[in-house]
């Protein structure tokens, strides 16, 4: 059900449907949403109670309970409490987020907290893609209501509601591309779609650049941009390489959890493999020991990645084990 959080969490603003039309951190927000969209469809290719195609979670396991780590399953403890699934306790919370933004003072509040959110995104767009502080505030609005309309809609949980709600992504996307071009211009909206589509790898450069500042050797202005270049080509061509392979397999009922361990496993191989590259990469650009931090840097980032899968396994494994045995 999760192979999601491999690409989520190893490639940018990840998700399996790559969104490559939307512009600046618009693109982000309609990730997000497209990773919902890979969720639910994830979730329903499981088996599981034919009303609730999901993990089954014991509420409040303990170490004799169905689902405990090392545990028994127990007729007794299976016919005491009802089955909740995973897809249950998201919606819940997402329902719960939908109810709270019908108070008007929570949705104001909501905002605020959504555009302090874009706050480096809006100097990005100032100082890097050349707008206006007026240009970058509009722009910020209207990826804040975006987020805002998100939350307030319904997640969908089956095919039906999945085609509808990507009718209205569409649409959605549409009008706020338009929205967006109108105001800047088609020069600097494809500037924002290209900032957006390296921000992930901004990001990593910019820590970078902090850890090199407090070691004493800087990162020279004519080497930020040609870093970042170096770094997004093999980001790009990794999540490429991860799309392609889920795309190669079968997700059928029967197949899924078999086919999300194969996955699980590539990405952490394509992964391994495009850090090889982007430590190349790097090293016509870096000085030794600048390129001997990132690479402490990047190998840091990988035990947190593969600590993360390990976690998430285990998360697996206790909410549903005779699943993840048998496979």
């Amino acid at each position: 059900m999760r192979r999601l959080n491999w690409i989520l969490a190893g490639v940018s603003a990840i998700s399996l449907i790559t969104a490559a039309t939307m512009w600046f951190e618009l693109l982000a927000q309609r990730e997000r949403n497209e990773a919902l969209q890979s969720r639910v469809t994830a979730l329903a290719a499981l088996p599981a109670p034919p009303a609730s195609p999901a993990q089954v979670v014991a509420p409040h396991s303990a170490a004799n309970e169905p689902g405990a780590l090392g545990g028994k399953r127990s007729d007794a403890a299976l016919s005491a409490k009802p089955a909740v699934t995973l897809q249950d306790a998201y919606e819940e919370s997402m329902e719960q987020e939908r109810r709270l933004l019908t108070n008007p003072r929570y949705r104001e509040a909501k905002r605020a907290e959504i555009r302090l959110q874009y706050g480096q995104t809006r100097d990005d767009a100032i100082h890097i893609v050349g707008l206006t502080p007026e240009q970058a505030d509009k722009i910020v609005d209207v990826l804040v209501e975006r987020q805002i309309d998100g939350s307030s809609r319904a997640s969908p949980r089956n095919a039906e509601e999945m085609a509808q709600y990507r009718r209205q992504l569409d649409e959605d996307q549409r009008r706020d591309d338009a929205a967006i071009r109108e105001l800047v211009g088609d020069a600097k909206a494809d500037q924002l779609h290209q900032y957006h589509d390296s921000l992930q790898s901004r990001s990593e450069v910019r820590q970078l650049r902090a850890r090199l500042a407090s070691d004493g050797d800087p990162l020279r202005p004519d080497q930020v941009e040609p870093l970042i270049a170096a770094l997004h080509v093999e980001r790009a061509q990794l999540d490429q390489d991860i799309q392609d392979y889920n795309h190669s397999l079968n997700w059928d009922e029967a197949s899924a959890p078999a086919s999300q361990q194969r996955l699980e496993k590539r990405a952490h191989e394509l992964r391994t493999a495009a850090q090889e590259r982007s430590l190349a990469a790097a090293a016509a650009i870096l000085s030794p020991a600048q390129l001997k931090a990132f690479e402490s840097q990047r190998a840091r980032e990988l035990q947190m990645q593969e600590a993360y899968e390990k976690m998430d396994w285990l998360r697996r494994e206790t909410l549903d084990p005779v699943k993840t045995q048998s496979n």
